[in-house]
């Protein structure tokens, strides 16, 4: 499939995943009750209702339910990495990713302020979305401490439950604390950016109650040997469990724009298959698992084969890129058959700490590399893929897409 429409397929997905829509398709108002994924809340018996939530998507999400709760809603904030100008009632502020920094913890007291005024007569609609693991952010160590442990994690190669798992440990609002922190009775609207779609990882879980312990955190960090004294001290001192009574709904996940893709791409003509929404690994090691079906498919062409989920990344090097852009290059170091091609691309339209969404990656790639006298290898092995494909001219770039449902990995096999 050529790039152009390989780009067009991708964005299908995205639409699938768009945080406005998603609220607008699974909640409704029918006079004063309000349908959440099929529960019906009668809105009569509420004071007030808050808006309020975390995380990229969240501004797009609030916008969705001011436009069913038409003039309802009394107060709202949420917390976003850039703030568009949407909403007219709900309050956007900024905070920082994917390391939390003042902002960030600016924000999360001021969220903690409003929702900690709220009544038992008070509806709180609680925005989840990713990224809401750095937005919101209030640790029980020093912001110093807190960030230095997640570097840490998110260069070694952490996954995102690991790297949640002990974000959650060290806070005062996730594992299920936001939610216990008020006494209005919480609905939450989550969007998935975790493989696998368990509500208490997501942003490491405000609204969810927590199913990991204090000893599972030390063991990640043992295993990354990752030593800071502050932290050690923290999750050593086990506290008690926290159970959230919030109801929490998943309304966008990444099988779901797989789903759209693949009948997009048969009705293009295409033999599709959904390999996968729960992929996890090294980046490098999902390249090569990639090229080697390219090298020895069996279904008939044209094909396009969809998977999905989150690679990471074990940085070694001084370079920049992130788990896509290593993916496409790893697919081109190993790939054989020249009718394939790879369309790797992160949902947010930010593969890593760049400006790209990722790459893409054919049998003209490796050859192009090798022109401009370039080794794949070699960027491979500094990390520095942003470099290697802005020369190879196969750098993706959609700007920031308002969604998050992790990333998406489209194979084609042309006839």
């Amino acid at each position: 499939m050529k790039r152009e429409n390989a780009i067009d397929l991708i964005r299908k997905g995205m639409e699938a995943s768009d945080p406005e829509g998603a609220v607008l398709e699974n909640t409704s108002l029918e006079g004063s009750t309000l349908i959440v994924c099929g529960d019906h809340f009668y809105l009569d018996v509420y004071e007030r209702i808050i808006v309020a939530g975390a995380g990229k998507a969240s501004e797009r999400m609030a916008l969705g339910l001011e436009k069913i709760l038409d003039g309802r809603i009394s107060e709202g904030l949420v917390i976003t990495k850039k703030k568009l100008g949407l909403t007219s009632v709900v309050e956007v502020v900024e905070g920082s990713h994917p390391l939390p920094d003042e902002r960030s913890l600016a924000a999360t007291e001021k969220m903690i302020d409003l929702l900690s005024k709220c009544t038992a007569r008070d509806l709180i609609i609680f925005l989840v979305s990713g990224g809401g693991s750095s937005l919101l952010c209030y640790p029980e160590v020093s912001l110093e401490s807190f960030r230095q442990v997640t570097d840490a994690l998110m260069r070694s190669g952490a996954d995102i439950k690991e790297l949640n798992t002990v974000r959650k440990k060290l806070s005062m609002v996730k594992g299920g604390r936001l939610a216990a922190m008020t006494r209005g009775e919480m609905i939450a609207l989550i969007m998935s950016d975790v493989v696998g779609d368990d509500v208490d990882l997501i942003a490491s879980g405000p609204t969810a109650s927590d199913t990991s312990t204090n000893p599972d955190a030390v063991r990640i960090l043992e295993k990354y040997q990752i030593m800071n004294e502050e932290v050690s001290a923290r999750l050593y001192a086990e506290g008690p469990a926290v159970e959230s009574r919030a109801h929490n709904y998943l309304i966008a996940t990444n099988r779901k724009a797989l789903d759209v893709m693949r009948a997009e791409a048969e009705m293009r003509g295409y033999n599709a298959l959904i390999l996968s929404s729960l992929f996890e690994g090294e980046a490098r090691q999902t390249g090569a698992f990639l090229a080697a079906i390219a090298n020895g498919i069996q279904m008939s062409a044209p094909a396009c084969i969809l998977c999905g989920g989150e690679a990471v990344v074990r940085v070694r090097g001084k370079g920049r890129g992130g788990p896509n852009m290593e993916i496409a290059a790893s697919f081109a170091m190993n790939l054989k058959n020249t009718k394939a091609s790879l369309l790797c691309v992160a949902s947010d339209g930010e593969d890593g700490s760049t400006y790209a969404a990722g790459a893409f990656a054919d049998s003209t790639t490796a050859s192009k590399a090798d022109e401009l006298g370039l080794s794949i290898r070699e960027y491979l092995d500094n990390n520095d893929t942003l470099a290697l494909f802005e020369k190879t001219g196969d750098l993706i770039v959609t700007g920031s897409t308002g969604t998050n449902v992790n990333s998406f990995w489209l194979l084609f096999i042309e006839e």
